[in-house]
């Protein structure tokens, strides 16, 4: 077909406009920085659509001339002479009566007409439906030749007859009525419904009252020819309407998925949204069926609110991908549009139609204004972001297409197809690549800020662990101080205290003292001397490899004293560390291990001691447990009276390796538990109390 070979020589030309886009000095400039990659982009964009455009019309164009199938011949020379021709076109209204199905067309009261045609200015009475008689004469009999009648579609429903025989009728000629107002449609005229001479093709329209009834145009001929028309109206009545819910159903579902997962990327969802709008709008120029409204009256309200949604939207997505706020205009157009949304939702089927038409031109008008309003935003730089003045130039050829549709849909002109199915697939694929290229650009600055970050992180944790290292080791010479200054007090208050009593005692007695006396006195000061020497030489700060090893120092020491005081001792550790502890935890589990023992020796009175070494229940860390059957005290008393300073060492040591001291005790029982977790970690500071 000619409008399928021009469209083909079309596309062959865009691709050498584009081969001659990258030879030109535009390319060149690329080299020198003059022009950016996204200006390039947009120039070729823009020779493309100006040539898809023209495509369409060469092809609406192409359809006055004689159209062959692929494989056909074209007429003989006999064929030629016995081609029909139509006489005149002529249209009546009838009334219809409700349960009455008439099939005879009115006697009188025929207007001459010329297709396209709608009965908008002409009034159709109330209940009505409307004739289209189309005459036309066939040169021969009607056995030598095949005859065709395609037409656009018929505003709503209808039915053909050729010479008084049916040949269609639509699924639904009673409300709800089928739609086939944009659905071309073809047949062959069986010869049985014609003759030579004058014939009468016979279409009834039917439609609703306050909707102007009407007939596209329509044709008749050769097959071929005839065919070939309709191959091209369909292609621009429906394939295009397809391509365009596809291509920005797709676009939508991709940014809608962006928004759902990244909820802060308002561009995105409005994006969707405006393409939703759309694609509700556009779904009125395919579907055929009433269903699933329950009258033609509701399906102009749903796409009158289809279109109002689409052009609110439309206006939030240019604003937010402007990063710019109209606090007050947004609530404008929202108040605005709900009540635009609740007059055609009530108002009544008598003025429908002109709430419709005004309703479509009020948000036309704001569509149009909003395109030339994002272009001052775009050039004076009132908008933030990349990608503004690409925007700019998208929405420009928005301007004259749709106010050349809204025109036609006013009937102010008449174009021989509406624009917008050409225009929108294209503009809607810039606008997604453009907040697509924004997006990009977008991640890469925040992959350059990620890798910027990552050096700073890690100069300053080298930093940090350069700090750490010496507090950790000014910890470990304020535990060495401590430590000293322990063994100080541990020598005056215990060994200290017990020669200044033997020599008070020595002093004040007359006598010489008994060997049994000064022999108790010495072993009172030996047993001292060996509690005060086995608390000062605690381990080394080494994380040793297991629990045995760490251990066998300690109980050693303390095997031999407890022994000789009569306590039985249990010492339970596993092979390997449930937790494995960093040095200054090792040391401060030997300094409570030493500080929990020598109480045992000195306050407890016990008689038997368990040691404990596990892990958690729920593998989270281990635990350290030391338990006795001393006399216990009464750990409130204790604290309150201040007498408890090896409590609070304890406490504090635990404290700062990240564990926790819990410490039950009554007569017969004592239990002292040190609770370690897997991620603790020592806190800076000394590593004991």
């Amino acid at each position: 077909m000619k409008h399928v070979r021009a469209a083909c020589c079309i596309n062959s030309g865009a691709m050498q406009v584009t081969g001659l886009i990258k030879h030109t000095p535009i390319n060149q400039a690329r080299k020198s920085g003059s022009l950016t990659w996204a200006w390039r982009f947009v120039l070729r964009f823009v020779g493309l659509w100006i040539l898809f455009l023209l495509g369409g019309v060469v092809a609406w164009g192409s359809e006055n001339a004689t159209h062959l199938p692929a494989g056909a011949s074209p007429l003989s020379a006999s064929q030629a002479t016995c081609r029909p021709h139509v006489i005149s076109v002529r249209t009546a209204a009838q009334r219809v009566v409700p349960g009455v199905d008439s099939a005879k067309p009115p006697d009188e009261a025929w207007l001459p007409v010329s297709f396209p045609d709608t009965w908008h200015s002409r009034g159709a009475p109330q209940e009505s439906a409307v004739w289209y008689r189309l005459d036309w004469e066939l040169p021969c009999q009607p056995s030598e030749v095949s005859v065709a009648l395609a037409t656009q579609g018929f505003s709503l429903a209808g039915e053909v007859f050729s010479n008084h025989e049916l040949l269609w009728r639509d699924m639904q000629v009673q409300e709800p009525l089928s739609r086939s107002w944009n659905v071309p449609r073809y047949w062959l005229l069986p010869t049985s419904s014609l003759k030579a001479g004058e014939n009468t093709i016979w279409l009834r329209v039917y439609s609703v009252p306050h909707l102007a009834p009407g007939l596209w145009e329509t044709r008749v001929g050769p097959p071929s020819e005839i065919y070939a028309w309709y191959e091209a109206r369909r292609a621009l009545q429906r394939s295009l309407p397809m391509l365009n819910i596809a291509v920005t159903g797709v676009l939508g579902l991709i940014f809608l998925f962006f928004w759902l997962l990244r909820p802060s990327e308002a561009t995105a969802g409005w994006f969707a949204a405006m393409a939703l709008a759309w694609n509700v709008f556009m779904g009125s120029f395919l579907i055929s069926s009433p269903w699933p409204w329950q009258d033609s009256y509701a399906v102009v309200r749903w796409v009158t609110v289809a279109f109002i949604l689409y052009a609110c939207t439309f206006c939030l997505f240019t604003w937010r991908f402007a990063n710019v706020r109209y606090r007050r205009s947004e609530r404008v157009l929202w108040g605005l549009t709900a009540a635009a949304i609740v007059i055609l939702a009530l108002v009544p089927p008598a003025v429908l139609v002109p709430a419709a038409v005004w309703g479509a031109g009020l948000y036309g008008s704001l569509f149009i204004f909003n395109c030339l309003f994002f272009q001052r935003i775009a050039w004076r730089g009132e908008g933030t972001g990349k990608g503004m003045r690409l925007m700019a130039l998208c929405l420009l050829t928005f301007i004259p297409i749709a106010l050349l549709d809204f025109l036609s849909l006013l009937r102010v002109i008449h174009l021989p197809f509406s624009l917008t199915p050409w225009s929108a697939p294209i503009t809607a694929t810039m606008m997604a690549l453009i907040l697509a290229w924004r997006f990009s650009s977008h991640q890469k600055q925040i992959e350059r800020f990620n890798q910027d970050l990552s050096v700073t992180v890690e100069r300053t944790r080298e930093e940090l662990t350069a700090s750490l290292h010496s507090r950790h080791t000014l910890a470990l010479r304020n535990a060495r101080l401590e430590e000293r200054l322990q063994i100080a007090h541990d020598l005056h208050d215990g060994m200290g205290s017990t020669l200044i009593r033997t020599i008070a005692q020595i002093e004040h007695t007359k006598a010489n003292p008994d060997a049994r006396h000064m022999l108790a006195a010495l072993k009172s000061m030996r047993d001292d001397l060996r509690q005060i020497i086995d608390s000062g030489t605690g381990e080394s700060a080494v994380a040793l490899e297991t629990p045995t090893l760490w251990l066998a120092p300690l109980r050693h020491r303390f095997v031999r004293l407890l022994e000789t005081l009569d306590v039985a001792s249990e010492w339970h550790v596993p092979k390997s560390w449930p937790v494995q502890p960093s040095a200054a935890q090792c040391l401060a589990l030997t300094r409570f291990v030493e500080e929990a023992m020598t109480n045992v020796v000195k306050h407890a009175a016990a008689r038997r001691v368990v040691l404990r070494l596990e892990p958690e229940p729920d593998n989270t860390g281990m635990r350290l447990c030391i338990e006795d059957d001393g006399v216990g005290f009464d750990l409130d008393a204790v604290l309150n009276a201040g007498l408890s300073v090896g409590i609070h060492s304890m406490s504090r040591r635990i404290a700062r390796i990240g564990g926790t001291l819990h410490i039950t005790s009554e007569p017969g029982k004592t239990l002292l538990c040190v609770y370690l977790g897997a991620g603790a970690a020592p806190i800076a500071g000394p590593a004991t109390a």
